[in-house]
């Protein structure tokens, strides 16, 4: 009954995370120092709000250096929605039109996050002199993290933090190289990628080491790094920072809207995934040509590497290309998915 019981908690996790997740408040919402309210200090303000948002949005630290991108930050009341001054400590609080953004990063040809986002699975292990704990869905803890992932756009799953993974609870498995324990415990939460952080705490100084990897490949780590602050929400803070970047260049397609005629052929699917992948089809004005078994066949005009990227976020992997090297008006593009768990 037990073991039911958690199966259900997972599934209605999951039913919840892998739908589209739509950017909130936080990603496009920036809160800077400001000393006075003089307007020659909120306009660079603003522009540097507006960095703030774009660089989240991209995923590329160096963004602004792109002219067509210092164009769109030299005009930020153009993507403006509103902006307030609140006291203790003196702030400016903006908010963006995300929209509006995205249209001008779409006419310079700049990829960027779409609304859905990977799911990723956060082990995250707390030591200070008294314990040691893992952070937990509904912990006070686990709602700083997840606002410092909010803040970037990313969606979170905790472990539930059962008898069974209280098993893992140990400094070696979150040091390891690989981790095989705890990515062996994320298969049934079924995420798109897999952080483990393990943080040490001694009165106001903060240490973590932490790990990124891909569900689907457990051979090496994404990424790797070892941050310091003085709070936690300043250490989630900047792992996410770390992080974006990193998944950025998995799943976003960088700069070319380039579109083909393509034979999307998608096998293994059931009822869930099915839903999961019209959905994602619909949305590019997809139509079903066939439908044999557990197979769909769909016919679409989009950019391969897109679509390529959309369903690796619904766990399907391209399994064989039948591909001429240039998109011809006549020519259409074979692409073949199967599920990758």
């Amino acid at each position: 009954m037990l073991n039911l019981f958690k199966k259900l908690i997972i599934s209605t996790c999951l039913i919840t995370s892998i739908s589209p997740v739509f950017a909130s408040a936080p990603l496009t919402t920036v809160e800077l120092p400001i000393a006075n309210q003089e307007e020659q200090q909120i306009s660079p303000l603003l522009s540097q709000g507006l960095n703030t948002v774009v660089t989240r949005l991209t995923g590329n630290p160096k963004i602004a250096e792109q002219k067509a991108v210092a164009d769109i930050l030299s005009q930020p009341n153009d993507y403006i929605e509103n902006y307030s001054q609140q006291a203790n400590p003196d702030r400016l609080v903006m908010s963006f039109d995300q929209r509006s953004i995205e249209n001008a990063l779409s006419k310079a040809d700049i990829g960027y996050w779409s609304s859905r986002r990977p799911l990723i699975m956060t082990w995250w292990l707390n030591e200070t002199k008294d314990n040691t704990s893992l952070i937990g869905d509904g912990q006070p803890s686990s709602k700083i993290i997840t606002s410092a992932a909010e803040t970037q756009g990313f969606p979170l799953i905790f472990p539930l933090a059962d008898l069974n993974e209280q098993t893992l609870v140990k400094k070696e498995n979150f040091t390891a190289n690989p981790p095989t324990a705890l990515l062996q415990g994320s298969k049934q939460y079924m995420p798109n990628a897999i952080l483990i952080v393990y943080m040490l705490q001694k009165d106001n100084d903060y240490q973590a080491n932490w790990q990124l990897w891909l569900s689907n490949d457990e051979t090496k780590p994404l990424a790797s790094a070892q941050v310091k602050g003085t709070s936690q929400q300043q250490i989630a803070n900047q792992i996410f920072s770390d992080i974006n970047p990193v998944l950025a260049n998995v799943f976003i397609v960088k700069g070319n809207n380039t579109t083909e005629n393509l034979d999307i052929v998608i096998n293994g699917l059931d009822f869930s995934r099915y839903v999961e992948v019209n959905n994602l089809m619909n949305s590019f004005d997809g139509k079903v040509v066939e439908t044999t078994g557990s197979t769909v066949h769909y016919q679409i005009k989009a950019n391969p590497d897109q679509i390529e990227a959309q369903l690796n976020l619904l766990h399907f992997t391209l399994k064989k290309e039948d591909k001429t090297t240039l998109a011809e008006p006549n020519k259409t593009t074979t692409l073949v998915f199967q599920p990758s768990n």
